[in-house]
């Protein structure tokens, strides 16, 4: 559609912007998993942690020097689970379909563990 030299200039970007994303996502899944009794301040500080240790990752900087395709399959399953907890239950399941076509072999490893338990 834009050309292969447009993807060659610019498809670095987008990859690292998911991974903006996914460290983005992974804390805004912390704010919403903790109790509602503690306080907002503490609730900011763990979030900025776990995005700092998301970010500093080795595994993380691996997929920034590499094209990985776990950083697609991790981003749409993490916005399924989102999704899940906000209740839109379609939307959930339609990024597990996205992440599943990404990676078979996670979501088939996600699907057998799920079935499990």
């Amino acid at each position: 559609m834009f050309g292969n030299e447009f993807f060659n200039s610019y498809g670095h970007w987008f990859d690292k912007l998911i991974i903006f994303l996914t460290g983005v996502l992974i804390a805004e899944l912390l704010t919403k998993l903790l109790k509602k009794n503690v306080s907002n301040f503490y609730i900011f500080l763990r979030s900025i942690l776990i995005f700092v240790f998301f970010v500093v990752n080795p595994w993380t900087y691996k997929m920034i020097l590499a094209y990985w395709i776990h950083v697609f399959f991790i981003f749409f399953f993490l916005l399924g689970i989102l999704m899940f907890i906000e209740k839109k239950y379609n939307f959930g399941l339609l990024f597990f379909f996205i992440s599943g076509c990404f990676d078979y072999q996670s979501s088939a490893g996600m699907t057998l563990f799920f079935m499990y338990y």
